[in-house]
């Protein structure tokens, strides 16, 4: 058996050969454990603005699936109790929060009926503050899916009344719902009168085009 020592039976030098390689394997040097420590200062550098770049666009693509959710419940309510059922989004300190009504006189939603009590709020009036810093606008100097500038800030493009309206037959009223995140994240979440459909897209701002999110 070898242990580094050249003198066997173990004598002097043995007891010194122990004491090296004690030493030698007792850690790492300085110069080691500042290499170490610049290694995992690079990788942090890059990696970090990775991950909250990714955490700004989940939080801000789950904010917007969540409003495409909320209309679509309206739809089925609305085909399901045989009445309109629409969304409307009101301004709430600064921020843009939204409720469901359905049209009980059957006249169609109006903010009058609304607000006198006659087209009833159905549930709670709802927002965006769980999903972090998403919430309703948009970002300077950006193109509307159709390809044309987005001349107004006003993300809420539905109408004068800001309300979403579902019919019994599944039909809406057409608009779109623009809403941002950190990191210049930005969503839409369009509504298809023909269908009543919703679509959430994403601005690919390198690409300068909306794109189909999954």
């Amino acid at each position: 058996m070898r242990t580094g020592c050249s003198a066997w039976p173990p004598g002097p030098c043995a007891s010194l050969c122990v004491r090296d390689l004690t030493r030698r394997s007792s850690g790492f040097s300085l110069l080691e454990l500042l290499f170490i420590v610049g290694v995992v200062a690079t990788v942090g550098a890059v990696a970090v603005p990775h991950l909250l770049g990714a955490a700004a666009r989940y939080r801000t693509l789950g904010a917007a699936r969540h409003v495409a959710a909320t209309l679509q419940k309206a739809r089925v309510l609305a085909v399901s109790r045989g009445a309109n059922v629409g969304v409307r989004f009101v301004m709430d300190d600064d921020r843009f929060r939204f409720a469901m009504h359905v049209d009980a006189n059957r006249n169609g939603l109006s903010t009058r009926d609304i607000e006198e009590g006659t087209d009833p709020q159905i549930g709670g009036r709802d927002g965006l503050e769980e999903f972090g810093g998403a919430r309703f606008g948009l970002w300077p100097g950006l193109l509307s899916p159709d390809g044309a500038m987005t001349h107004s800030d006003d993300p809420i493009r539905v109408g004068t009344e800001r309300l979403v309206s579902f019919t019994p037959n599944g039909t809406a009223s057409p608009g779109s719902l623009y809403i941002r995140g950190a990191g210049g994240q930005q969503y839409v979440v369009r509504i298809y009168g023909d269908t009543g459909k919703t679509q959430v897209l994403r601005y690919a701002s390198s690409q300068r085009l909306w794109v189909a999110s999954p």
